[in-house]
């Protein structure tokens, strides 16, 4: 008899690009790895996908319609989360999820996720702290756009008011 009341692990489709020059092989590698990654997280993996495309988007990694596409064969399989094999920025991460209406992390993040969730001493898990935050940092930019108010007061009074922080 099953305990319904546990939580069901999410489900999760693995992306990588696939530039004109780079071979299959060593592709499929990296995604069976990003899979052992993904499942050793806790994550069900429904998909992989490899994403054709000669150059990176500058906004999104990926192509929009590649995407797009990955996302409606992710919420038919029940993913809830994108798992990409490469490093993206945190604006390209902010503009998957936008783009996809799911979660996204890349091999940097699932790796990092790795570590806290195994992280056992107290030195451990300010060690993988640290390394979050070094991760984190570059991310930070544009996340309080709630806090853009450029003037502070009528006329020359008054400051430039709360700004987000620029990294």
């Amino acid at each position: 008899m099953s305990d319904s009341s546990s939580p069901q692990p999410s489900r999760c489709c693995l992306i990588a690009h696939q530039g004109p020059s780079d071979r299959e092989e060593p592709i499929e590698e990296h995604l069976a790895e990003l899979a052992e990654l993904a499942r050793s997280r806790g994550f069900v993996v429904v998909s992989r996908h490899r994403l054709k495309r000669a150059t990176i988007a500058p906004r999104t990694y990926y192509g929009s319609g590649q995407l797009e596409a990955v996302a409606d064969e992710a919420v038919r399989r029940g993913a809830t989360v994108l798992i990409c094999d490469d490093e993206l920025s945190g604006s390209q991460v902010n503009a998957i999820e936008k783009l996809t209406r799911m979660a996204c992390v890349d091999r940097t993040g699932l790796i990092l996720s790795i570590f806290e969730q195994r992280a056992q001493t107290r030195e451990a898990r300010a060690q993988v702290e640290l390394a979050r935050c070094e991760y984190e940092l570059p991310r930070l930019k544009g996340q309080w756009t709630h806090l853009e108010r450029q003037g502070g007061g009528e006329g020359l009074r008054g400051g430039p008011g709360e700004t987000q922080i620029e990294a």
